[in-house]
């Protein structure tokens, strides 16, 4: 067992007097942080702790109440096993805030500690004056929120899962207001509903010349935008194979576990003063995650690496703690170095990056003919055909192209989907949907208008698809010659996801339309959360058939934006009244 240093220190148990709290202090302005381990004598003999759990909350309330300022999210508590006897771990961070200081004697000597080797001593009052004029005045819990209109009911549900609740003071408790009561920065970003953009791109190259995907995942709390970054990347950690001498051997692109901590590392750590956003980048031959703000002042390489727990934003640790998105402190960076090496890790003044490079096979075997291929159009000439790739038709193309198609499909292609792929989906939709705009199919597709763009210059460059009608309001359509060999292939498919599924979910809208009716209120009274996708699923299909109409045409993303049923809707809703279906057949363009 190691002896006591700067990082540790060992408690025969936690004692009635102040001497824990002035340990925890000294912790706190540190540089590194450290642990305390109660229930083991100084030197290093176990004696255990008769009640846990009893202890564990003791020593919870009496950080939170005795020392200043707040140190929620900057330690944590848990039991460990040591020859067989239950011994507390207490894992402390270095805090921003210093001098953290006795709630009793105030920044004071007698209330200031640090670590100096092994012992506890008093800080000095000039220090203690250096250290607080050094210490931050900007931070996530004195900037207002940009909008002061925030709802929680995201968080409260997270908390719920967890087995916890929010009572009628969790914006004190979780510091989401200002010192003047208002709304903070910490609150904006954990409110339902926000102006901060979390997307996932994805290139065709392994530079980021040719965009293919470019999925929003923001815009909500950013623990919901955590979670679905997180399905994103496990969508993309596909399997590579192969055959060795005796055995089939299958590889991940990545290790999930250190991707994992790396993705909550980008929101926890990330500076969002400015409400800059974590990105995160798939290539071909690796998955790099970016935030912004470099390593804290004083902390070093040497420091990151060993695990020295320094946060930056304790109110979202504590929060992401809460949730159980973080387990301990300290604890993600063991876990990607346990996959990876440090070479991982790079940072500059203003950005921390963290790059996952692939294994070789990973992605040189995707498709047929190497990466090159990926870059390639569609060839019209006997059938559609991608470049490196099977004919369309035969039954390896019906490994590559999703069986879906229809308004329900627009958005939900493969997420592992090349730029080839993606143009094949794009041009069956054509097939089986006329008068589709370049916006419907970036707003279905999830991508970027300038991406969706792209693929279709190939497609029309290759003899495809076609542009009809003035640029303003002209629509793309697929060539005469290439409609019959796609239209095979996706009719059948159409015609029964738009009867068995698409139907169903346009009649509840319309049914839920009565007046005029905003996104929110609609989204409310189906029950239904997820805006993009009650955009792709109920909206765009009836605005494509004319059973619904915009109050405002001119501006479809207007704020003051609302629905209503058009004659033809009406009439629908009256027959799906008796038991009829409803017909979604399209009627006219509908623009997103």
């Amino acid at each position: 067992m190691n002896d006591e240093n700067r990082n540790l220190e060992y408690k025969r148990q936690l004692s009635r007097d102040e001497r824990f709290e002035r340990s925890v202090v000294a912790f706190l302005n540190s540089r590194e942080g450290g642990m305390i381990f109660v229930g083991i004598e100084d030197d290093g003999t176990v004696c255990g702790v008769a009640n846990p759990d009893l202890v564990q909350r003791q020593i919870a309330d009496r950080i939170r109440n005795n020392i200043r300022p707040a140190t929620m999210g900057l330690f944590d508590i848990g039991v460990e096993e040591r020859e067989g006897k239950p011994v507390l771990r207490i894992v402390v961070s270095s805090g921003p805030d210093r001098p953290y200081h006795l709630k009793k004697y105030g920044m004071t000597p007698q209330g200031c500690f640090v670590r100096v080797g092994s012992q506890t001593q008093q800080i000095p009052e000039a220090e203690i004056e250096a250290l607080f004029a050094r210490r931050a005045r900007t931070s996530l819990r004195t900037v207002p929120a940009p909008n002061q209109n925030l709802r929680f009911e995201q968080l409260r549900i997270r908390y719920e899962e967890h087995g916890k609740s929010l009572n009628d003071r969790f914006k004190e408790t979780l510091e989401l207001l200002t010192p003047d009561g208002r709304y903070n920065l910490v609150a904006y970003l954990l409110a339902d509903d926000n102006n901060v953009s979390i997307k996932v791109a994805k290139y065709a190259g392994n530079d980021k010349i040719e965009l293919i995907e470019n999925e929003e995942y923001g815009f909500c709390s950013i623990l919901r935008a955590c979670d679905r970054v997180l399905d994103k990347l496990t969508v993309e950690n596909t399997t590579s194979a192969r055959i060795g001498p005796k055995y089939r051997q299958e590889r991940k692109r990545y290790d999930p576990i250190a991707v994992r901590e790396a993705v909550i590392n980008a929101f926890v750590h990330n500076d969002w003063i400015d409400l800059d956003t974590p990105v995160f980048e798939l290539f071909p031959n690796r998955l790099e995650i970016t935030s912004h703000g470099s390593l804290l002042p004083g902390m070093t390489r040497e420091d990151l690496l060993s695990g020295c727990s320094r946060i930056r934003n304790r109110e979202l640790m504590r929060v992401f703690r809460d949730v159980e998105l973080v387990e301990q402190l300290g604890s993600g960076m063991r876990r990607m170095l346990d996959a990876y090496s440090p070479d991982i890790f790079r940072y500059t003044e203003t950005f921390f990056h963290v790059v996952f490079r692939y294994p070789e096979e990973s992605f040189a075997s995707r498709v047929k003919g190497g990466p090159k291929a990926l870059k390639g159009g569609l060839k019209a000439k006997g059938g559609l055909k991608a470049e490196g790739g099977p004919k369309q038709g035969g039954p390896k193309a019906q490994k590559v192209v999703q069986k879906r198609s229809g308004p329900k499909a627009i958005g939900k292609h493969t997420a592992s989907a090349n730029a080839v792929e993606l143009r094949i989906q794009i041009a069956e939709f054509l097939a089986a949907h006329s008068n589709t705009t370049t916006r419907d199919l970036a707003v279905g597709f999830g991508s970027a208008r300038s991406a969706i763009i792209r693929h279709l210059s190939h497609l029309r460059a290759a003899g495809v698809v076609r542009f009809v009608g003035p640029a303003r309001n002209g629509h793309w359509e697929v060539c005469r010659e290439n409609e019959a060999n796609l239209a095979a292939r996706s009719t059948t498919q159409v015609a029964t996801q738009v009867a068995t599924q698409v139907t169903t979910q346009v009649e509840s809208l319309l049914k839920a339309l009565d007046g005029e009716v905003d996104v929110a209120s609609l989204q409310s009274k189906l029950g239904l959360k997820e805006r993009r996708d009650f955009m792709r699923r109920y909206i765009l299909p009836a605005l494509a058939a004319d059973l619904i109409e915009r109050t405002i045409p001119d501006k479809p993303t207007s704020r003051f934006q609302k629905y209503r049923l058009t004659a033809k809707g009406r009439a629908a809703l009256a027959v799906a009244g008796n038991g009829v279906a409803v017909s979604l057949k399209p009627s006219g363009e509908a623009k997103m």
